[in-house]
């Protein structure tokens, strides 16, 4: 299970790494953008029907992007923040010709795609979508938005969108409409958040970075606040306190008395949790970081009954237990939403040192005592730690996201 856990945290990793660069910062401050379409003539249609793969090729591509040219441009101009102007006569030709032939992700063949595009406008920032793939099994779209210059067709930034989702109504348009539009979606998101990630560059150029944010910390049996600094754009130290709370204050056992230590322990824990870390960026949407901490829990109580077996029908205080726990761990956190208080997903592998005090002691006789009476047992583990949870932003200070 750890072995599992620290694959999938470094696999995530890696693949934030292959991102594609950022947008250039040029296209932030183009007042205008010319529209050219969604481009579905390269697109690979996955997993449908004969029938199906020649409605889409022969109309349905087309309809797509006529449809979302008339109902989403109002919505494409405010998010962008920008003009939208369309060329109309490429947007009518877009989809004449549909290609099997798989597309070339690389900048010379789009390139090439993009130079036989006939814009009649030639001056400004052209933006096309630009769709790869679409998978009915996956029940997903994959895009290229690109914006390129329209006079000499270069490419001024690019990147993969994918877009999923659950089910889906009855029929080719319904079905895969609103995957291409959330794909678009998923674009525009990622245009505003490096869009705010570029502006708070500007703006912190040469200035001391100011506080970030108030955080609250919500795992399965614990609630931390924190406080979080921005040290550059990439780079986060936080520090946090919070409460562990048991879920039963004390927990009876009747019967042969076995290793009952090992039973249970982690419903009865409550106690003080401080931590410190770093996270480092790695995507727009995920961190890594390390983290060190302190747990001071305990154990109140756990009582036993001897029951017929000891001939007794006493009850006796058996074991408590208090652990100092050093904790180090390695936590990935991915963002699950940008509004002002956005959420983010955390989990994390790790160790634990901890110095253990075990208390054992009886209040009463009984004719069968397996442990001395008031007998105290220190001890000294390291023990693995699994973590996850969500992190809420409170509050922001300064010019943070």
């Amino acid at each position: 299970m750890k072995k599992l856990l620290l694959i999938i945290i470094l696999s995530g990793s890696l693949a934030c790494f292959a991102q594609q660069e950022k947008i250039n910062g040029f296209i932030f401050n183009v007042p205008q953008v010319v529209y050219i379409g969604i481009d579905f003539s390269h697109a690979q249609v996955i997993n449908e029907s004969p029938r199906h793969k020649s409605a889409l090729e022969d109309s349905l591509f087309q309809k797509m992007n006529l449809q979302f040219l008339s109902e989403q441009m109002e919505w494409l101009q405010d998010k962008l923040s920008k003009e939208i102007v369309y060329d109309e006569k490429t947007i009518q030709l877009l989809n004449s010709k549909h290609s099997e032939l798989p597309l070339m992700i690389n900048n010379d063949s789009i390139q090439r795609i993009i130079r036989d595009y006939p814009i009649s406008n030639s001056a400004g920032t052209g933006l096309v979508f630009l769709v790869n793939r679409l998978d009915k099994h996956k029940k997903n779209v994959e895009m290229y938005p690109v914006f390129f210059d329209n006079s000499s067709k270069t490419i001024l930034w690019m990147d993969k969108e994918k877009g999923t989702a659950r089910g889906g109504p009855i029929g080719l348009l319904h079905f895969w409409y609103p995957k291409v539009c959330g794909t678009i979606d998923d674009f525009v998101n990622t245009y505003k958040y490096e869009k705010s990630e570029y502006q708070y560059q500007l703006t912190h150029q040469n200035k001391k970075v100011k506080p970030d944010n108030i955080f609250l910390k919500v795992l399965v049996d614990e609630v931390c606040l924190g406080y979080q600094r921005k040290l550059s754009p990439v780079i986060n130290i936080s520090v946090e306190a919070g409460y562990r709370q048991n879920y039963i204050n004390s927990w009876h056992y009747t019967g042969e008395p076995v290793p009952i230590e090992y039973y249970y322990r982690f419903l009865c824990f409550n106690g003080f949790i401080f931590r410190a870390g770093f996270d480092y960026k790695i995507s727009r949407r995920s961190h890594v970081g390390c983290t060190i901490g302190y747990q001071q829990l305990y154990c109140p109580k756990v009582i036993w009954d001897p029951g017929d077996f000891a001939g007794e029908d006493d009850e006796y205080d058996v074991w408590k237990e208090q652990n100092d726990e050093l904790v180090l761990q390695l936590i990935q956190s991915i963002d699950l939403g940008r509004g002002s208080r956005p959420v983010q997903f955390f989990y994390g592998i790790g160790l634990k040192a901890c110095y253990i005090t075990e208390y054992y002691s009886y209040s009463g006789s009984s004719s069968y005592n397996p442990y001395p009476s008031d007998n105290v047992l220190h001890d000294r583990r390291i023990q693995p730690l699994v973590t996850f949870g969500l992190r809420i932003r409170l509050v922001s200070f300064g010019a943070g996201r």
